[in-house]
């Protein structure tokens, strides 16, 4: 791990430590809803994605109505890679060619929570966008989901559900650094660098961007809406709404699947799973529903949160009032 990371790490652990010491030595009466060592598992991402596949894919979960369920195929690039060295980059390359990913993929900092770069993440678009990852990171396959991400929140036993706005479909395959796809596509000039923090001027190799703040477009990947070789739900990006919201309706092809399969019933057995190999029971979930070509539809689980912002939930602070209310009473 890096410095940063350490230093991360460490203080994260000293705050345990003093938590631990207070409950045994000053409080003992206190109640801890979960146990802060738990804690530490999501806020590594490389931790994180090693239980979400043992415990999806490595269990066999599904919904109920058994959609298969797993979290994105991952690679994790450690801070020894000189991503400065061409035959570092290759290797790199390489690695990522034998584990069968392809390109797009989407590259977030190890660091999953805590501090301000926790959110700053980035789209490598081909191999060249391999030279701009800020390492030490987390590798995930880019996985088109009709520009939705489902936001699933989980409060002991009460759990919701929401949708909002995502980042676009995608062609698959690889921009070239002249701005051409792989199979020979004709340039297409960015409209706009999008612009979070700096990045190289002109690159059309790696897109960066803050996770808490508006995604970048189609259009600052260089792809046009009416591109012909990309499955758009829409001609222009819409706003997504709660699952039962009654204004903007997302892409109804999406919204179909996202009523159907991103319920809290349905949902139940992914929770279930989650909440017995995270240990937690104040956390949140990220998941993506994606159907392919051939009409099989298969959802994804590509983030874990501790204690989220639970924003979409009415009356949050007076439900937690409650929860904590009813573990402070049972722990007497």
């Amino acid at each position: 791990s890096t410095p940063s990371m350490t230093r991360h790490q460490a203080r994260a652990s000293r705050r345990i430590k003093r938590l631990e010491e207070y409950k045994e030595s000053i409080q003992p009466e206190c109640v801890l809803v979960d146990n802060p060592r738990n804690i530490l598992s999501v806020m590594s991402r490389a931790e994180m994605a090693e239980i979400l596949t043992r415990s999806l894919q490595g269990a066999g979960v599904t919904t109920k109505s058994n959609i298969p369920v797993r979290t994105p195929n991952y690679y994790v690039v450690h801070d020894d890679v000189d991503l400065e060295c061409e035959c570092s980059v290759s290797s790199l390359g390489n690695k990522i060619d034998r584990a069968g990913f392809g390109y797009p993929l989407i590259a977030k900092p190890l660091t999953a929570a805590g501090t301000k770069s926790s959110h700053h993440m980035g789209i490598v678009l081909n191999r060249d966008g391999l030279r701009r990852l800020k390492t030490p990171c987390l590798l995930q396959e880019y996985t088109n989901h009709g520009e939705i991400l489902n936001k699933v929140y989980v409060l002991g036993d009460s759990v919701w559900s929401f949708s909002r706005p995502s980042l676009p479909n995608l062609p698959a395959g690889e921009f070239a650094s002249d701005g051409k796809m792989s199979s020979g596509r004709d340039e297409r000039q960015f409209a706009k660098s999008y612009v979070e923090f700096e990045r190289p001027k002109g690159s059309r190799c790696y897109v960066e961007f803050n996770s808490q703040k508006p995604y970048p477009s189609l259009e600052d990947f260089g792809v046009g809406p009416a591109d012909p070789e990309i499955d758009l739900p829409s001609k222009k990006r819409q706003r997504v709404n709660d699952v039962a919201g009654d204004s903007s309706e997302p892409p109804e092809e999406l919204s179909d699947l996202t009523r159907r399969y991103v319920t809290t019933d349905e949902m139940q057995p992914v929770t279930n799973a989650l909440r017995e190999a995270f240990g937690l029971e104040l956390f949140g979930y990220d998941v993506l529903v994606r159907k392919d070509n051939g009409g099989d539809v298969e959802i994804l689980v590509v983030d874990v949160n501790y204690f989220p912002g639970y924003k979409e939930v009415r009356n949050f602070p007076s439900l937690l009032a409650q929860f904590l209310t009813q573990k402070a009473v049972k722990s007497r």
